[in-house]
Order: structure tokens, then C-alpha cells, then sequence
């Protein structure tokens, strides 16, 4: 088991679910630093944060010390990694956050393939690698879950499944979303019909806590 403290927050990973590069951030204390920035800048204790894409646990963690483990809900597909969220929030303090496991789709499915890489944090809907490691998990709707907690702020890293995510409209109880972008998924059109799509939707891009593939958006009448 791999110990580490970021922010303040202790998390333990077991070190199969690790790499080098993995390792060294959260060691380093670079590990999801920059979304950490994006939410801490427009949290909020009354916010409900829905964490699409948990990982271990970290930035669930972090929103729940502002808002209370009631108020957050976190969604992570990678099947050994819910009790590694739990032990880790009990840890800080914070036990009862809401997890789910699955993955998270646009439209309605009950089981959706999810394909592991070594690592925790690469883990993808989207099938790239032949040593990728396929499993069937439970698959989540983004509206269903959304209309279930109302969230104020989501924050997703999809590792590419955030393309579609939106294309549905977001629910109006959304004021921020934190989100890290994977251009080697889906180029700069995708890019730019995912800024169109949240346009659309009433959120404009927010440079407060935006930074290279990690972006804020806004609801433009917030």
C-alpha cells in the first residue's frame, strides 16, 4: 500500500493500481493539482458536487471538508477503487460521501465496457491499447444521476467520455463545472463542439481556476 498526503489529505493506493509517472505526481503532490485549483476557487458550503470520474478519491475528499460527505457524490467505473474511496475518506474524516460504481454515459444503457491500463488514473470507456484489460460495469446515466442529486458543481475527468456527455442539455441546478479535456480523444472539432454544446446550455467559459486541459465553465448568469 503507497501512502501520500496532498493538501493535506492522506490517501493510501495499493501499489498494483499504480505507475512511475502515477507514483511521482501524487508523491510530488502534482496529482489533479490543477482541478483541485478550479474547484477550491468556486466552492461553496452549501454546494452539491457530483465527481464524475473519482479515482481514488482525492478531489471527492476535498469538496466533502467544504460541503460535508452528504453533499457529495462520486462516480468511478475502475472496480477496485470505491473501497479505496471509502477507506480513504473515512481517513480524512469524512465517511459516508456517496459512491457509485459505473460509468457514467450520455444516453441509456445498463452495462457499458470500461477498460483498465495499469495505472487508476488512464482508465477509459474508450478502447485504444491492446493491452488494455476490458471489464462490463454498471453503466450510469449522466441525466439520471443528475436529476436524482441536483448538483451545483460537477467535476469530470472521463479520460474522453466527457465528448457527449452534454449533448442532452445540462440540468439547471449546474452553476459550475470543472472538467479536464483529452484532445488525443477527440481532436480540436471535438473540442470545439463540446464548448458549443455548453454555450448552448447557458455556461460560458470561466478563466478563474482554468488552466491548460483543465477548464472551468460558468453558467453565464451566475
Amino acid at each position: 500500500m503507497a501512502r501520500f498526503e496532498i493538501n493535506g489529505i492522506r490517501l493510501n493506493v495499493p501499489g498494483r493500481l499504480l505507475s512511475p509517472a502515477l507514483n511521482a505526481a501524487m508523491t510530488e503532490g502534482r496529482y489533479e493539482h490543477l482541478e483541485a485549483r478550479a474547484l477550491q476557487r468556486h466552492l461553496r458550503p452549501d454546494d452539491r458536487v457530483l465527481e464524475l470520474g473519482a479515482g481514488c478519491g482525492f478531489l471527492s475528499i476535498l469538496a466533502a471538508l467544504v460541503v460535508g460527505p452528504e453533499g457529495v457524490v462520486a462516480v468511478e467505473a475502475n472496480p477496485d477503487l470505491p473501497d479505496v474511496i471509502a477507506r480513504n475518506a473515512a481517513q480524512n474524516g469524512v465517511a459516508g460521501i456517496d459512491i457509485r460504481h459505473g460509468a457514467v454515459v450520455a444516453g441509456k444503457a445498463s452495462t457499458q465496457s470500461f477498460f483498465l491500463r495499469g495505472a487508476f488514473w488512464a482508465g477509459s470507456t474508450d478502447e485504444r491499447h491492446v493491452k488494455d484489460v476490458e471489464v462490463t460495469v454498471p453503466a450510469l446515466g449522466f441525466g439520471t444521476l443528475c436529476r436524482e442529486m441536483r448538483p451545483t458543481i460537477i467535476v469530470a475527468d472521463l479520460e474522453g467520455g466527457e465528448r457527449h456527455l452534454f449533448d442532452e442539455g445540462v440540468i439547471d441546478s449546474v452553476r459550475v463545472i470543472v472538467m479536464e479535456l483529452h484532445e488525443n480523444r477527440y481532436g480540436q472539432d471535438g473540442i470545439r463542439a463540446l464548448f458549443d454544446r455548453l454555450s448552448e446550455a447557458g455556461f460560458a467559459y470561466d478563466p478563474n481556476g482554468s488552466r491548460g486541459k483543465v477548464v472551468v465553465f460558468r453558467r453565464a448568469d451566475e
